[in-house]
This record gives C-alpha cells, sequence and structure tokens, in this order.
C-alpha cells in the first residue's frame, strides 16, 4: 500500500479564492506562504522517512553486549528527521525554533 506524503499545505480541486475572504484574507494567505515555505525547505533535505513517533527514555532499553536499543515502535509514522540548524523565529522575537 502507498504512503502519501503531503508537500502542500493545502490542496485545492477549484481555484484558490483564500485571499478573497472579507476582512481575513490577507493573513489567511500570508500564513499560508509562511507555512508553505516550512514545508518546502523540509522536502529540498529529502523526501520523509520512518520515523519512531514517540522515543523516550521510557522507550528504549539497555541490550547485554549491545547498548541502548529502541523499543515500542507502534508509533512509528511518515516524517523527516530533526532539523540540526535552528533559526529565529519572527514571532519569538529571535528565540530559535526546531523540531523536536
Amino acid at each position: 500500500m502507498p504512503t502519501y506524503c503531503a508537500d502542500k499545505v493545502l490542496y485545492w480541486l477549484l481555484p484558490d479564492r483564500l485571499g478573497d475572504v472579507p476582512e481575513h484574507g490577507k493573513v489567511l494567505t500570508e500564513a499560508r506562504d509562511s507555512v508553505q515555505t516550512l514545508i518546502d525547505e523540509l522536502w529540498a533535505a529529502g523526501a520523509p522517512q520512518l520515523v519512531h513517533g514517540d522515543l523516550t527514555a521510557a522507550n528504549v532499553i539497555e541490550a547485554p553486549g549491545v547498548g541502548p536499543v529502541p523499543i515500542d515502535f507502534q508509533d512509528m509514522v511518515v516524517g523527516f528527521p530533526r532539523k540540526t540548524s535552528r533559526s529565529p523565529s519572527p514571532r519569538s522575537g529571535g528565540a530559535t525554533t526546531g523540531t523536536r
């Protein structure tokens, strides 16, 4: 069974009229464009892959002769690896943002 991963914030069957929404059109299109930029950056680094959706200390055991081993894979998701570079968030007054 194929796995589909979105590469757009919104998909339309009809022409995009988000900007036509009275009073909120501009902020909606700006938000869409901002999030689309982030999605484009993720895809530029490579395709999504299987990611452990709940990798915490509670889901790692110490295997004799092997070392730490992740367990509990029922929360696997298709996603992107953690970003290693962080950039300032315009809404945080310069604080950095990133995925966990």
